[in-house]
């Protein structure tokens, strides 16, 4: 999976989540951090200045093309601990309740793993192209609204 596809959806759905009154677990604690920092780095180690639209892209969907933009990055894709800091935001949102991840739906062109895909307890999954070299997981998946 290259590394637009999977921080785009993260970045976007924990936006949404920090936007999300019912989300207070994740917006006070380690999916806040987490994300914070994650955005920090993004900016101040790679340049990444489009990344503070990642907020307003449910809104502005044109800002879209300007943030993968940024984060295709080839020292994004090598930054370790660029991925650890999206792992962390994921365990936080898996740890909000599932009514609340809810509105955390996958919505991106194009989905591509290395590996094992696992999709749980999202509300709609939309992509014009899914592709992966193992197992596809999809468990708790609700329609999209």
């Amino acid at each position: 999976m290259s590394m637009v596809s999977f921080l785009y959806p993260v970045l976007t759905a924990g936006a949404k989540m920090l936007g999300s009154a019912a989300a207070t677990e994740f917006a006070k604690g380690a999916g806040k951090t987490a994300f914070e920092s994650l955005l920090g780095r993004l900016k101040s180690e790679h340049g990444a200045d489009s990344i503070d639209l990642v907020r307003q892209v449910a809104e502005k969907p044109a800002y879209e093309a300007a943030i993968k933009a940024d984060l295709s990055a080839e020292s994004i894709a090598q930054d370790a601990e660029i991925k650890a800091l999206a792992d962390a935001i994921l365990v936080a949102m898996e740890a909000e309740p599932a009514s609340v991840r809810a509105d955390a739906a996958i919505d991106v062109g194009e989905i591509r793993a290395r590996g094992n895909q696992v999709f749980r307890d999202v509300d709609g999954i939309r992509a014009d192209r899914i592709e992966a070299d193992g197992d596809q997981t999809f468990e708790g998946i609700r329609r999209g609204k």
